[in-house]
């Protein structure tokens, strides 16, 4: 609702002249308080224009910016191609249906061409449109705009496509375009629905789709953070660790509890096997080990070992252990503390 293109009422490829007449004419009917109407603008009930003073301002500076103004087209409609143009008019009249029929219909005929590239772009900007104002569906209108706009960024046309909605400047580095989208494109998934498991499944199912530069790109901007906050987390449980031995089930627990959720997405974006995802699982795993050995060090012998969540954090090691020789180890300190736990009342 907020993208500049839906507040002055433009498509994406517009040229400085057209730019230039709508800055003129909004702010005349500014000055004189007259209501802002345009052709190009959708129904209210579709996309939830405001346009405000501050708003209209804001929409103008972004778009002075080559940069934001291929950020924000690649989020709106662009009359790029030859069926663009009933598309939209359907999608005016308010025929949200038809005008994404009419874009479906020739994204999944056969490969993409220049001239049906922003068909592609178009139906996943209509399918982020819709997830915003249905919560019933979100999720899977979100996938189904995801599928549209990768289609479009493997495309070897995409950087022409580019330069039409801003630049050719953007064009020749796309890197930070893409990457900058997907964050945006995260931002609004994660305020609109739950991000579970199965969907980061099919996310990274479909980032594979991509040449492997911009898989890197969409990968990273999907996974650093959930990373970052494991590396953190791991960090902070050491320091209490190291701050009060005795106690360092606390922590232990508190990190297994707090780590877990990304170690999932991590896994369900990236798969198993892969290297990044398993350096974080065995982070947390190692940790936690750690803690039980202390835990167990210094209350055995005063018999004040808290068995039950002592077993439940090494369940939480060998879950998450991966590399062969942390396994080696996890599984010759469980059995050491498996037999002593058979036997504690004797050795008590």
């Amino acid at each position: 609702a907020a993208n500049p293109f839906n507040t002055l009422g433009l498509l994406a490829g517009i040229s400085e002249k057209e730019l230039a007449q709508r800055k003129a004419k909004i702010n005349a009917y500014l000055n004189v308080g007259k209501a802002l109407h345009f052709p190009e603008d959708l129904p209210a009930d579709i996309a939830g224009t405001v346009r405000t003073p501050e708003m209209v301002s804001f929409g103008f500076s972004a778009l002075d910016n080559y940069s934001k103004r291929a950020l924000h087209g690649l989020f709106w409609f662009c009359d790029g191609g030859h069926v663009d143009g009933p598309a939209l008019a359907h999608l005016r009249a308010g025929d949200v249906e038809k005008a994404k029929n009419i874009w479906g219909r020739v994204i999944t005929a056969g490969p993409l061409t220049g001239q049906t590239l922003s068909s592609a772009t178009n139906h996943g900007a209509l399918c982020f449109l819709e997830a915003g104002v249905r919560n019933d569906s979100a999720a899977a209108l979100y996938l189904e705009g995801l599928g549209s706009y990768l289609k479009a960024f493997a495309h070897e046309g995409f950087p022409a496509h580019v330069a039409r909605i801003a630049d050719e400047t953007v064009a020749k580095d796309l890197s930070d375009l893409l990457g900058n989208w997907v964050v945006q494109f995260r931002k609004g998934v994660a305020g609109s629905i739950k991000v579970d498991e199965v969907f980061l499944v099919k996310v990274g199912a479909a980032i594979k789709s991509l040449p492997e530069g911009q898989r890197e790109v969409f990968t990273r901007a999907f996974t650093e953070e959930h990373a970052a906050e494991v590396e953190k987390l791991v960090s902070t449980c050491a320091a209490k660790r190291k701050a009060a031995l005795a106690k360092a089930l606390e922590p232990g627990t508190m990190l297994l509890g707090q780590a877990v959720p990304h170690l999932r997405s991590l896994k369900a974006l990236l798969g198993a096997d892969n290297m990044e995802y398993q350096h974080a699982s065995d982070l947390v795993a190692e940790e936690l080990l750690q803690c039980a050995i202390e835990h167990y060090n210094l209350n055995d012998e005063k018999g004040q070992v808290d068995w039950p969540r002592l077993r439940a954090l090494l369940a939480g090691v060998v879950a998450h252990a991966q590399g062969h020789r942390l396994k080696a180890r996890v599984n010759e300190n469980k059995k050491t503390l498996d037999e002593n736990y058979e036997n504690r009342e004797e050795r008590q």
